[in-house]
């Protein structure tokens, strides 16, 4: 589900929050794909023990990593997707970070946060709170859900 209320003409942020990584990710996808001006922007989650695999000599990619190779698989062109380093353990984590990550950046935007119905609301109070010294930008949630 696309909601209505994202002006598709007007040059948007979108923040792809961790969780159900393969909703989220093709609803990014879907609502890049009817704008022309757009930035995809993930942050790298905590993934506690990891040190522990890579010690052994594992690979495991950060679930970021996994949702921005999808969205290039999808035709996203890489110069449209930022994969932030930050170990974000919670969605509050996620919306400091990617605040203090645009901090410099902040211009007449708007802000899409991705996820799921169930979150949405949580979500949106979450990143209004933490951008709410950037008045240039207006969050809003999508909700993608497999029910949708």
């Amino acid at each position: 589900m696309i909601s209505d209320d994202i002006a598709k003409d007007r040059p948007t942020d979108m923040v792809l929050l961790m969780g159900s990584l393969p909703d989220r990710t093709l609803g990014a996808y879907e609502l890049a794909s009817n704008m022309s001006d757009y930035h995809i922007y993930i942050v790298k989650s905590d993934m506690p023990g990891v040190e522990l695999l890579q010690s052994r000599g594992v690979v495991m990619p950060n679930y970021a990593d996994l949702a921005a190779q999808a969205l290039l698989d999808l035709g996203i062109p890489q110069q449209n997707i930022t994969v932030i380093d930050g170990a974000a353990a919670s969605t509050r984590d996620e919306a400091l970070i990617l605040h203090q990550y645009l901090a410099d950046k902040l211009t007449n935007r708007q802000l899409v946060v991705v996820t799921s119905k169930y979150h949405s609301r949580r979500a949106g109070w979450i990143f209004k709170s933490a951008f709410k010294d950037a008045r240039r930008y207006r969050a809003r949630c999508i909700r993608m859900d497999k029910d949708d």
